[in-house]
């Protein structure tokens, strides 16, 4: 390959990334899952019951809050992004950078499920991860240099 002009990937093959990012949600629901469901953990959980709830509400809470927070990052790092270089590669950088955010519901999930051995809270923030995660998959046009996500 040259190295002055590298090859470019175009928005399919970034798609397929982006699709990876989001899958990776999943794998937290399944290993989660698994973890609890399977009795892999130790015998007893590691947050005591009488914290449970509270804990469980705390996280939605911040699972909420990083989800909106994905998307405030993704408003106010666009326009420094793509005032420098509109490329299909900044643009990329945008949604990598704001589903990152938006997946840390997700890692949150997965940390509580290992912690309290349950799952109702973990499907939620799984499920917030999940829909801000979607909300930031680019399209073609956008990737393109067209407007929307």
């Amino acid at each position: 390959m040259d190295k002055d002009n590298p090859k470019v990937p175009n928005a399919r093959g970034l798609q397929v990334v982006a699709a990876a990012i989001l899958g990776a949600t999943a794998v937290y629901a399944v290993v989660g899952t698994a973890l609890v469901r399977m009795k892999i953990l130790t015998a007893e959980p590691i947050i005591p019951a009488d914290r449970v709830s509270g804990l469980g509400l705390t996280l939605i809470l911040i699972g909420v809050f990083a989800a909106a927070a994905s998307f405030l990052v993704r408003r106010v790092i666009a326009p420094v992004i793509l005032a420098q270089d509109q490329s299909v590669i900044s643009r990329f950088r945008v949604t990598i950078i704001s589903m990152a955010v938006a997946e840390s519901a997700g890692v949150i999930g997965l940390v509580y499920a290992i912690l309290s051995q349950k799952l109702d809270v973990p499907f939620i923030l799984w499920g917030i991860s999940l829909a801000a995660s979607i909300g930031h998959f680019p399209t073609r046009t956008w990737l393109e240099g067209g407007s929307g996500t």
